[in-house]
């Protein structure tokens, strides 16, 4: 469609809207978008401990550290930007925002003044950092006989890193921040109704922001602020039997439980079913149910493992 077409969607052409200065698209970025400041720090020990000439542990313990990156970058203001909460209701700002004003545009606070639910965080960081990734591992081997071989070990392991870079670039550019703004695709602005010069009729001030982060218009993908790193327990017990001199059978139980999966849910929605507005039954009527990511999945494997090796 063009926008010299009629009301009915009939004729147009692409050419003469061109011409006129009629566009049927138009879209602002307003920000920058950057993540840093993220990183792991890690130690280990190990040893090994022979215990007699038949039993044999292997034991250790790591340790790590998962700095969360932070949003934005002060010079251009993308590092105020914000992040829901849904285990109380609030939208914490990374940094505090200037007062919106003829000069002053987004990021700003509407009015100057934070809307009710908001809150600024206390070290700079809308996410947390964890500080119990605590690894142990252990291992045994026993000799049973003088061809067989009982063996056993046990290993928790964290997941540091994956998508959390993904997970916090999803609101990089949130309230305060205006960073997109599009007509007809976003807003439900429609087809732009201002010429080329200014086809959102934005105007020549400043972009500012929906008076508070809870307007329809806002509802982003956010990470659960207190997000942990997920984790895997693994372990596994068996035989090793010397059957001939160039053959060995091995049978193993090997299991795992993973927990703290990262998982996306609907954050918000009413609990139960109901007549009238579920939104009136959502624990926190104020807020749209949005898509939401928390460390809550889990995952279970067990498994039985035979082989046999000849040379």
């Amino acid at each position: 469609a063009t926008q010299t077409a009629d009301g009915d969607g009939n004729g147009g052409d692409a050419l003469a809207s061109m011409l006129v200065g009629v566009p049927t698209y138009a879209e602002v970025d307003n920000v920058y978008s950057l993540l840093h400041g993220g990183r792991i720090v890690g130690g280990y020990f190990q040893d090994q401990w022979r215990v007699n000439d038949r039993l044999t542990i292997n034991w250790g313990l790591r340790y790590d550290i998962t700095v969360n990156p932070r949003q934005g970058k002060a010079s251009n203001g993308s590092n105020i930007t914000g992040n829901f909460d849904f285990s109380n209701g609030t939208y914490i700002l990374q940094n505090e925002a200037p007062a919106c004003s003829p000069t002053q545009g987004a990021p700003c606070i509407p009015g100057g003044t934070l809307p009710a639910h908001v809150v600024v965080a206390k070290n700079g960081k809308i996410n947390n950092d964890n500080y119990d990734n605590f690894q142990p591992r252990i291992g045994f081997a026993y000799r049973l006989t003088e061809k067989t071989v009982m063996r056993g070990g046990y290993g928790r392991f964290y997941d540091n890193w994956a998508g959390v870079t993904e997970n916090q670039s999803n609101y990089t550019q949130a309230w305060p921040n205006v960073a997109f703004v599009a007509a007809p695709d976003d807003l439900n602005l429609g087809l732009p109704t201002g010429l080329a010069n200014d086809p959102l009729n934005l105007g020549s001030g400043p972009i500012e922001p929906a008076p508070d982060p809870f307007d329809p218009l806002n509802v982003n993908s956010y990470t659960d602020p207190h997000l942990k790193a997920g984790y895997s327990d693994q372990w596994n017990f068996g035989f090793q039997r010397e059957l001939t001199p160039e053959a060995t059978a091995t049978i193993n139980y090997v299991g795992s439980r993973d927990a703290r999966i990262a998982t996306n849910i609907t954050a918000n929605a009413a609990p139960t079913p109901g007549p009238g507005d579920p939104q009136l039954r959502a624990p926190y009527p104020y807020i749209l149910p949005m898509s939401y990511t928390e460390s809550i999945g889990s995952s279970d494997y067990d498994a039985l493992q035979v082989s046999s090796q000849m040379r």
